[in-house]
């Protein structure tokens, strides 16, 4: 079990040895007995959840109330260390336009149930507000209309609106280059390849050799019938 969420697992297991232990010394016998064996029981419990290290670290330890106790001052403190991250992790949170936006409102959003783990429940109006105000710098006219909106927007409606706007402008958005390649470069590679294509497709016409020209009707060469000196009508002009 991972070290951070110890605290939380154990939560169930504190029982009467450490809540409400008994006064001490103890009474009769059979106090003594059930007291050693609430206290042997709970001990073990706690050090079988724990990682091997950690074990090595508390087993010496045979109160059940002094084990809690080092337990508790321990995983408190880094409690207090990983709430101090995640809220900063909330207010430095921007989302920005070379990534999906409804992508980036999951993860804004995954901080928020973390925040619900650490016992500060914020209210959707406040979360919807949020995601709002951490749009992207080209989202600023969208942000503004939901703002002027009067009726109240729920995160599903508003994860919806994002999603079918996102879409929106996926269509009418021109091609993107790849990586590494700017639109000026895409654009004249495409005009290359267009007119490859074009010399590819219009087939050049080979200069023909008159000298391999025979007339069918005088039979000589270097020229055609049509232009024949032989034919008839030809002599007189």
């Amino acid at each position: 079990m991972a070290d951070e969420s110890l605290a939380v697992a154990l939560g169930y297991g504190r029982v009467w040895v450490v809540s409400n232990p008994p006064a001490l010394p103890l009474g009769s016998e059979k106090e003594v007995q059930e007291f050693t064996v609430a206290t042997t029981i709970f001990v073990g419990c706690v050090l079988s959840v724990l990682s091997d290290q950690l074990c090595d670290v508390y087993m010496n330890i045979k109160s059940a109330a002094e084990l809690w106790e080092a337990l508790e001052h321990k995983f408190s403190a880094l409690d207090v260390g990983r709430e101090l991250y995640v809220m900063e992790q909330y207010h430095d949170f921007r989302m920005v336009d070379n990534r999906s936006i409804v992508e980036q409102d999951h993860e804004f959003q995954l901080i928020v149930r973390e925040l619900e783990q650490l016992r500060h429940i914020l209210p959707d109006k406040f979360v919807a507000g949020g995601i709002i105000a951490k749009l992207a710098s080209t989202w600023r006219n969208f942000a503004t209309t939901l703002k002027h909106k009067r009726q109240k927007i729920s995160i599903e409606d508003l994860l919806a609106g994002l999603d079918i706007e996102e879409k929106a402008r996926a269509k009418d958005a021109p091609p993107r280059a790849p990586e590494g390649q700017s639109i000026a470069n895409m654009m004249q590679q495409a005009r290359k390849n267009k007119q490859k294509a074009n010399q590819t497709t219009h087939i050049k016409k080979k200069k023909m050799n008159m000298d391999e020209v025979v007339c069918f009707f005088c039979g000589e060469t270097r020229h055609f019938a049509k232009k024949c000196k032989n034919r008839k009508g030809k002599k007189n002009q």
